[in-house]
């Protein structure tokens, strides 16, 4: 049996101006979040749990939480708000930075004993 892979990405609400950094080892809850509205802003293949929480962290510094309960995000990340504590509150002005921010975590939470992963997340930036 293979390992399957994670898969970072970024998504954001442009009605909900709400940004989400998440991990997932299918496309299926991607999918999810784009039949609420979610514009998929960045896909990183394969990652670690680690640069999630680097990624998050770095959010954490410039942005609210988007929401204080998993019932206030239904609208938004849809059936039971499954996630709502990776989500930001950011303005649409502001969605490249955010992305920016969360970049800069991914690479911090990269192997720092593995360029090659380095290389690869900022090829993909």
């Amino acid at each position: 049996m293979s390992k399957r892979h994670l898969s970072l990405y970024l998504v954001h609400w442009y009605r909900f101006e709400v940004f989400k950094v998440g991990v997932t080892t299918t496309p299926d809850r991607i999918r999810k979040h784009a039949a609420t509205g979610g514009v998929l802003l960045q896909l990183i293949e394969p990652a670690t749990t680690r640069q999630e929480r680097e990624a998050l962290r770095h959010l954490a510094f410039a942005f609210d939480r988007a929401f204080d309960s998993a019932d206030a995000a239904v609208p938004v990340l849809g059936s039971c708000g499954l996630g709502f504590t990776e989500c930001f509150k950011v303005p649409n002005r502001h969605v490249i930075g955010a992305v920016e921010l969360a970049s800069l975590g991914v690479l911090r939470g990269a192997d720092e004993e593995n360029p090659v992963d380095q290389a690869r997340v900022l090829h993909q930036r």
